[in-house]
């Protein structure tokens, strides 16, 4: 009878071990991963709790469509809409890991993907509960896919300003064109903004003046306060 120790097939016990081992973690994979498909929490959780350096590393899995995916196992619970399963999965992803951690294709955020599914309840808990943060990239996906539900709720908790701090005509393009009144009159009424700077010689808006992304969007509102501080926009 061969001997098929694997001291006999040219394998060093540590060698050994590192092969069992590596083939363990591919199997454990595929557990949460199935797992975190059928919406099975307690197993998904066990197995990620026992194995936390998982829950950031890529996942092999297979989406509604039958397409395989390669991501971290918590976007399987998002695309597959369990939000009971992105919830208790929550915990594990800490000190901002859910904002860090990418998607294996597409390198997508987990707040991003669910941007594009369109999932109101996952996108809140991942907000509320996760603290992910909500980014522009976030607004457009879901905004491009139609979920007007979800820009609904992400327009309360996106900072459309985030990195133009002390850049107030940034600032100011940036309000014009997402139709955001109250910040346009906080930097005009309040901290005193010179919209006069943008008028041409014959009194109207020079071409390159932020208020013409106002009209672009269609920001009706915006439009008529511009018209009541004295600005034509041809």
């Amino acid at each position: 009878m061969a001997d098929d120790t694997p001291n006999s097939i040219g394998m060093c016990d540590d060698q050994n071990t590192i092969q069992v081992s590596l083939t363990g973690i591919e199997r454990t994979k595929e557990i949460i991963s199935q797992a975190c498909v059928d919406g099975m929490i307690s197993l998904a959780v066990e197995l990620l709790s026992a194995n936390k350096e998982l829950c950031a590393q890529n996942v092999r899995w297979l989406d509604h469509e039958g397409e395989e995916m390669s991501t971290p196992p918590i976007f399987i619970g998002i695309d597959y809409g369990h939000v009971e399963l992105v919830s208790n999965l929550l915990p594990l992803h800490y000190g901002g890991a859910i904002d860090t951690m990418r998607a294996g294709c597409g390198d997508y955020t987990a707040l991003e993907w669910a941007c594009w599914v369109g999932s109101l309840n996952t996108v809140r808990i991942l907000v509320e509960e996760g603290g992910a943060k909500v980014t522009e990239d976030a607004m457009v996906l879901a905004r491009d896919e139609g979920h007007s539900t979800v820009v609904d709720y992400l327009q309360q908790h996106v900072d459309w300003y985030a990195g133009l701090e002390g850049d107030a005509d940034a600032m100011m393009e940036k309000a014009c064109r997402e139709g955001d009144l109250e910040k346009v009159k906080q930097l005009v009424d309040v901290e005193n903004y010179n919209i006069e700077q943008w008028k041409g010689e014959d009194g109207t808006c020079i071409d390159l003046a932020p208020m013409y992304s106002a009209v672009r969007n269609g920001h009706v509102e915006l439009i008529q306060y511009f018209g009541e501080k004295g600005m034509q926009l041809n």
